[in-house]
């Protein structure tokens, strides 16, 4: 670790009341921890996924039944709605967070750096 990320760290320490090698020892191991919470989200995301294709062809064919009701229609095309937009959104998230994951499990220390200079800079 260079001075000025030294600098930067013990500044952050004192804001919050704690050495420093306390608050880099913290974060690096919330580095994994917040990898974890990643790969569940991908995990959730991927379910959601999985669901979303295997629900709509049935809501789909719901929609070409002679005998549904206008309210059942209006109901296959809102879930199917909401459903699209659930994927969308955690889809975008999920590819979004791909690189922070990575380096959370593959460099700890550069990624406890990161949130340092993002705590620092807000």
């Amino acid at each position: 670790m260079n001075k000025e990320t030294l600098d930067l760290l013990q500044q952050l320490a004192a804001k919050l009341g704690a050495t420093a090698e306390h608050l880099w020892a913290a974060l690096i191991r919330q580095a994994f921890i917040s990898g974890c919470v990643d790969l569940v989200l991908y995990a959730f995301t991927g379910c959601l996924i999985w669901f979303t294709f295997k629900t709509i062809p049935k809501l789909a064919k719901a929609l070409d039944d002679d005998d549904r009701t206008e309210a059942e229609a209006v109901g296959a095309i809102a879930a199917i709605g909401a459903l699209l937009v659930a994927v969308v959104v955690f889809g975008i998230g999920s590819a979004v967070s791909v690189s922070g994951t990575i380096t959370a499990f593959s460099n700890p220390e550069y990624w406890a750096l990161q949130q340092i200079l993002s705590a620092i800079g807000k």
